[in-house]
């Protein structure tokens, strides 16, 4: 798919019969492509073991689990939130979210709920786990006023690009007009079919070299069946470490790397998904299988926000489309790599350690067109260290001419009480341009000048 075609709106939406036959024949070509265009399945190349890798149906873009975007959308008349504001009444009336049905969009309903979201998103609209957020703000040139969240499930089936451009009929149809999508949030990933993660050894922290100061593993513990005089199995009731279980086996289900931003998980998908029964019969015949455990599957995701995607040089979904490959390069060979063995990180010999075989099939996962990316993380244009020196300095000042005695206390006191007086006042003294106070107008053009790309970019190294 080329970035012209993202943002482009469909003629006419497919009906579900429609999007359910060509998922399964997609599905088979899919899987007859991964495999060689062989009838019987073939190890992927980059796979010495043979086990097959999924990354997403061919349809669609591959291997996406979440997506978050906001739309920038110019009205050209007020349809669309008159009926939203219509059916938030009657769903406030009833304390409970009604199902509704969209003019022009056939009979299955959307569901309207009594409340929106934070951030000014008045109206909350959902299909399955397609969640839409309206607002009527004004503003639209430098904030979303449409937002949308898709689910994993509506990810892969009908798949994320069909549901994006149900998003944007309903726009368009309602005389929306969409000046740019930025991306917010998106999650990539891979299944890797066969490979049971118990036999991976990733819950040793010394085997990964990776930029996050954060690391969680998780295992299950197998269940004991009572407690006795002469206990054979089962913690013993002292505390909950390995050595108090007797007859215990645990088992290793997934890890967390790093946090917030940017975030690396790799887990068991089909322990994942014995929580979750709706999912079952979709990833199934995602993986193109008959029962979705038939087979061990281990999932590598990378969850990446806004803040990051952004010093990656990806802003908008065509951004992410041009650049997959090299955002998944540098997730998987600059932000966080899984060894063979525990690197020498005292002799800082990290750069010759092994990479587990494992992970070098992450690696070679082949996301199509290739562009390197680089993260720039931004900076301030000023020196905080610098002015703090100049605060000081005008700080001395200030004392000396109260007279401060020689202490530090005494310094902090009189400081502080001149600097808070005269925030105070310049707090209730009204800008002669805009109105608002003298303090915030004088803040918001010093937020400008040092954040000109915007103050959430300061997050996280490279």
């Amino acid at each position: 798919m080329t970035a012209a075609t993202v943002a482009a709106p469909r003629s006419r939406r497919m009906s579900e019969p429609e999007i359910q036959t060509m998922h399964a024949e997609m599905i088979k070509l899919g899987q007859a492509i991964l495999n060689g265009a062989g009838s019987e399945a073939v190890p992927h190349d980059g796979i010495t073991w043979g086990v097959e890798l999924v990354t997403g149906p061919v349809f669609s873009s591959p291997g996406f689990d979440k997506l978050k975007c906001g739309f920038h959308v110019e009205w050209s008349k007020t349809e669309l939130l008159d009926l939203l504001g219509d059916w938030k009444s009657r769903a406030q009336e009833v304390h409970d979210s009604v199902a509704v049905v969209l003019p022009g969009f056939g009979d299955e309903p959307f569901l309207i709920h009594t409340s929106g979201r934070k951030g000014g998103f008045a109206f909350h609209l959902s299909r399955a786990d397609l969640d839409i957020f309206f607002s009527a703000r004004k503003d639209w040139m430098t904030t979303p006023n449409v937002w949308c969240d898709i689910g994993s499930v509506s990810c892969w089936v009908p798949g994320w690009r069909h549901t994006l451009d149900l998003v944007e009929d309903i726009i368009a149809r309602f005389g929306g007009r969409i000046h740019k999508t930025g991306l917010s949030e998106i999650h990539l990933c891979t299944d890797f079919i066969g490979v049971e993660i118990g036999s991976l050894g990733l819950q040793s922290y010394d085997r990964w070299i990776t930029r996050a100061n954060v690391f969680h593993s998780y295992s299950q513990r197998a269940k004991f069946s009572g407690v006795e005089l002469s206990q054979t199995e089962g913690p013993l009731g002292l505390s909950g470490k390995p050595f108090d279980i007797v007859g215990s086996t645990v088992t290793e289900t997934g890890l967390r790397v790093g946090q917030g931003d940017i975030m690396l998980r790799v887990y068991d998908k089909v322990l994942e998904l014995q929580r979750d029964g709706a999912k079952q019969s979709v990833f199934a015949s995602v993986w193109d299988k008959e029962e979705y455990n038939g087979q061990p599957v281990t999932r590598v995701e990378f969850q990446l926000r806004r803040p990051v995607l952004r010093q990656l040089g990806v802003d908008t979904l065509s951004d992410l489309l041009e650049k997959l490959s090299g955002v998944w390069e540098y997730c998987v060979c600059r932000w966080a790599v899984l060894c063979a063995e525990a690197p020498d990180r005292v002799n800082r010999n990290q750069s010759r350690a092994e990479i587990h075989e494992f992970w070098k099939a992450v690696q070679a996962v082949d996301w199509g067109t290739y562009q390197p990316v680089f993260r720039k993380k931004l900076q301030p244009l000023k020196d905080k260290h610098q002015n703090a020196d100049q605060l000081v300095g005008c700080a001395l000042n200030i004392a000396a001419i109260e007279r401060c005695g020689d202490s530090v206390d005494e310094v902090i006191r009189v400081v502080t009480s001149e600097i808070a007086d005269w925030i105070r006042v310049k707090g209730l003294e009204p800008d002669p341009r805009t109105g608002e106070p003298v303090l915030l107008a004088k803040l918001k053009r010093k937020r400008g000048e040092i954040w000109p790309h915007g103050m959430e970019a300061e997050v996280h190294g490279a």
